[in-house]
């Protein structure tokens, strides 16, 4: 079954994310991406085919369907209720599930993002991108700011959308008025009321000596990362992740004044979740080897669960341990639960609707099957092909 991403951030807007994301422990089982800023349970279904060359259809995480075989391209996935579907000529149409499935308007699109905050970004056929309401109209017109032409933008996180022109990188309110007025080099999106923010001043410093600064919603300046420590990505749960370059195995949790709280002694982690990660280190094992092995590790970088599985998938709510070629469900403290019956397994995070209540589980064939979060199959007769991630947080104009 394949599991697709298909996030896309621009090269050009050197967000500091892209330098981090070999940071982060993120496979294809383990769907991470920058929907989790998104509103907790937007994403109601997903796209999906029975079988390869099927139609499309789309399904919830408990294997419901709101449209089976309805579609010959695949749809994005539904987020407040909305979705796009390209056709034949890789042009979008805006779709609503409410109170049917049906198309909005007649409007196409060469590019789309996802609704939050009410308003979604695209590329009209001309090429110009807007923010377009749930019924299509437009609410914000982005071929220029202020005269200077806006080359890319970004779904609202915080309600502050990324943009990029010639200029830098910037962030606009949901009115469409660039924040503080202020370029950057670089970025990460807002979340939790925060952003990560490399000045246009530091474009001529060496890379080493570069530091990033923590803005609020209105722009100011919170604080500053200590020299050489570098976020790895927006806060969550109150927590800024970074690390120091010079410190391999080393990371530093800062809290939102800034200072720091815990350093994590792993190779590499997931983002945290409930006050808890997935980690990894390297282990040495009784034939010699040494191995990057997985654990569950708390905040304050106590080992909840020691590194002994070859891989941990989690979300927060369920944990999945791969031992062996065999897939556990696990508990905080690593202890095995239950043996289920897969090769792999998806889990979803916090933009899902029952993200929490949910796993796909994967055969070996590829098909994935709709299990409750103890790994129990709630349709025992439905497998799917392909259940799909189809969304993007940027749209681009060139």
């Amino acid at each position: 079954m394949g599991i697709s991403n298909n996030m896309n951030i621009s090269l050009k807007i050197a967000y500091v994310m892209v330098l981090s994301a070999a940071l982060y422990a993120c496979s294809s089982d383990n769907m991470l991406s920058s929907t989790e800023d998104a509103v907790r349970g937007a994403i109601s279904y997903s796209p999906c085919q029975r079988e390869d060359g099927d139609k499309w259809g789309l399904v919830d995480l408990q294997g419901n369907f709101i449209a089976d075989g309805m579609f010959d391209n695949m749809p994005t996935n539904v987020v407040f209720d909305h979705f796009f579907v390209m056709d034949k000529d890789s042009l979008y149409t805006l779709y609503t599930i409410y109170p049917t499935v049906k198309y909005v308007n007649d409007r196409k699109y060469q590019d789309v993002g996802f609704f939050s905050c009410g308003l979604c970004p695209v590329v009209t056929l001309d090429g110009h991108i807007e923010y377009i309401r749930y019924d299509g109209s437009t609410a914000i017109n982005l071929s220029t700011l202020d005269g200077i032409d806006i080359t890319e933008a970004g779904v609202f996180h915080d309600e502050r959308a990324v943009i990029v022109s010639d200029k830098g990188v910037g962030f606009i309110d949901t009115e469409g008025n660039l924040v503080k007025n202020t370029w950057y080099m670089s970025v990460m999106n807002y979340s939790e009321g925060k952003a990560v923010v490399m000045g246009l001043e530091q474009e001529g410093l060496h890379p080493a000596d570069r530091r990033e600064s923590i803005i609020n919603k209105d722009g100011i300046s919170i604080f500053t990362m200590p020299r050489f420590r570098h976020p790895l990505d927006g806060f969550r749960e109150g927590l800024l992740p970074a690390h120091q370059r010079t410190e391999p195995g080393v990371f530093y949790l800062y809290n939102e004044k800034g200072e720091e709280i815990a350093v994590l002694n792993c190779d590499s982690f997931n983002p945290v979740s409930n006050g808890k990660f997935a980690f990894t280190m390297l282990i040495k094992g009784k034939d010699g080897t040494i191995k990057h092995k997985w654990g569950l590790m708390d905040i304050t970088g106590n080992i909840m669960a020691e590194p002994k599985y070859d891989h941990i998938s989690d979300n927060g709510h369920v944990y999945i341990g791969y031992s062996n070629k065999t897939v556990w469900l696990i508990n905080e403290k690593g202890e095995k639960i239950k043996r289920l019956d897969a090769s792999r397994t998806s889990l979803h995070r916090e933009a899902y609707k029952d993200y929490d209540k949910s796993i796909i589980l994967i055969d070996s064939a590829g098909y994935g099957r709709f299990a409750d979060a103890m790994g129990n199959v709630i349709k025992p007769d439905l497998k799917l092909k392909h259940i799909e991630q189809n969304i993007q947080n940027m749209v681009c104009s060139e």
